[in-house]
């Protein structure tokens, strides 16, 4: 076996064992309301660290009603127009459809191992319930521990679309029933695992470790 072979497999297996790395994380705070916007709506990631191949993406959400497919998840890079001095979010990463259980729930969603599946170090990540609103007395939305993440950073504002075009969403600040604002992060985690690249890298240092610790028995 040559050597670009053995590195092939090598980078393979090592990409099925690195240990995935917490790159944003909103777990717990003082707050246990929640946002609920008829629209599209979301809230914009910074991530930390540089492991940007994602692992598995987990939010929670309140719902007083359950439906089938009545939730739709997306994944954005924030490559969009300019609008209140911010890109909005642009090209589509990732969307799925998802059932609502009454009383909400927890999300968990793991991605299989794709080098092609890199996050940029912005994202927005947006849901969409149906079965609300027109004057059904159905409720959902997104968990809102009013707190800043303790990994990555996020602003406190959120993402709400206006529109159907590209360019229609707009940022809004989040207050409670008395008017004050609250802090519009949602409870939410992001994992990833390092990019082909640097997993090779990883390898690559290994096997020199090794070769340097034969030479020397």
């Amino acid at each position: 076996m040559n050597i670009k072979g053995l590195l092939g497999v090598a980078v393979l297996a090592g990409a099925s064992t690195v240990q995935a790395a917490v790159v944003y994380e909103l777990s717990s705070g003082p707050g246990n309301g929640y946002y609920q916007g008829l629209r599209e709506f979301g809230d914009e990631l910074k991530l930390a660290g540089s492991d940007r191949v994602i692992e598995s993406f987990s939010f929670d959400y309140f719902a007083n009603y359950a439906q089938a497919s009545g939730l739709t998840f997306r994944i954005y890079a924030n490559d969009g127009a300019i609008i209140s001095g911010s890109k909005v979010p642009g090209t589509l990463l990732d969307e799925r459809t998802l059932d609502v259980a009454a009383g909400g729930g927890h999300v968990a969603i793991n991605f299989p191992y794709d080098a092609a599946n890199v996050l940029p170090d912005a994202i927005t990540y947006t849901v969409a319930f149906s079965g609300i609103g027109g004057g059904s007395l159905n409720r959902a939305g997104l968990v809102l521990p009013d707190s800043s993440p303790t990994t990555g950073t996020s602003f406190d504002d959120i993402w709400q679309r206006t529109g159907t075009g590209a360019s229609d969403w707009a940022l809004i600040q989040v207050t409670d029933l008395n008017g004050v604002p609250v802090i519009a992060n949602f409870k939410a985690t992001v994992t990833a695992v390092p990019e082909p690249g640097t997993i090779a890298l990883m390898v690559v240092g290994g096997l020199g470790l090794l070769a340097f610790h034969r030479r020397r028995a």
